[in-house]
């Protein structure tokens, strides 16, 4: 009986031994490639809060968002990823990530181009009445 109870505990630790070294391997596998990539987006006037940096080509789409002291941390997906900066009213920044992990990004306007943004607002007068 005692040895019966010795070798079913034995098979339960190698299986468990097994298992443990399986999900390694597949954290390791998954974690294969990524890169921190941090850095901070300023333009003329200073540092910029809401830029949007976004990793070209990942699926899922891996995106974040400036803090307010134009600061910004991002795991990548790819091996070699690709960063694009996004604000409205500047030019979209791309850049191309391939030693340097720490980034400084220069952030500059477009000219108005004529372009005109509508707002619609209904006024309180004009809601439709329950």
């Amino acid at each position: 009986m005692i040895h019966w109870c010795l070798g079913a505990r034995l098979r339960t630790l190698k299986q468990m031994k097994f298992y443990l070294t399986l999900i390694s391997f597949c954290i390791v596998l998954t974690s294969w490639g990524q890169v921190i990539v941090e850095g901070t987006v300023f333009d003329r006037q200073g540092l910029m809060p809401g830029v949007v940096v976004t990793e070209l080509n990942s699926i899922p789409i891996n995106r974040v968002v400036t803090n307010s002291n134009g600061e910004f941390k991002i795991l990548t997906i790819q091996d070699n990823p690709i960063l694009t900066f996004e604000y409205i009213g500047c030019k979209t920044k791309i850049i191309e990530i391939k030693k340097k992990l720490i980034l400084k990004v220069k952030m500059k306007f477009e000219k108005a181009k004529g372009r005109h943004i509508s707002f619609c607002n209904q006024r309180p007068s004009e809601t439709p009445s329950t």
